[in-house]
């Protein structure tokens, strides 16, 4: 990225930027200063469906960020994004593990389970590009 790690940093953690590089919102709002609500776009294959909603805390720790679902959904999600100085700005790394609470028998799960896998892989690499997007428009600094 374009810009210093700690620039990156402290605009990765704004919730109005979270909210505007997420690809799979049906709605979002934050909660205070660090939290985000979060209702995703309900997700259809055969005769599965699921309506994701959950919170995300973040906390930010030097050039590093963190978020984590809380009790209050059916997504669990925790991550971290870090930014590490490079020649003529930042870069990234990003990990995240996600997981659903799904009310399914075992056999279905064993036909979903590949499928949300990928829906889920799609939707935090279109949240990826669109951050990296949006973070490389800021000014340097």
């Amino acid at each position: 990225l374009p810009i210093s790690a700690q620039r990156a940093t402290q605009a990765f953690a704004e919730l109005e930027r979270q909210l505007s590089c997420h690809p799979e919102l049906a709605s979002g709002e934050p909660v205070g200063a660090d939290t985000l609500r979060i209702r995703l776009k309900e997700m259809k294959h055969g005769p599965v469906q699921f309506s994701g909603h959950y919170s995300l805390k973040f906390t930010t720790d030097g050039t590093t960020v963190r978020w984590q679902s809380g009790a209050d959904g059916n997504v669990n999600i925790r991550g971290e994004a870090r930014f590490t100085p490079s020649a003529g700005g930042c870069e990234m790394f990003i990990e995240e593990s996600c997981s659903m609470d799904m009310d399914i028998n075992r056999l279905v799960a064993g036909v979903v389970r590949p499928i949300a896998e990928t829906m889920m892989a799609r939707g935090m690499k279109g949240f990826v590009n669109r951050m990296v997007e949006s973070l490389s428009a800021l000014p340097p600094g």
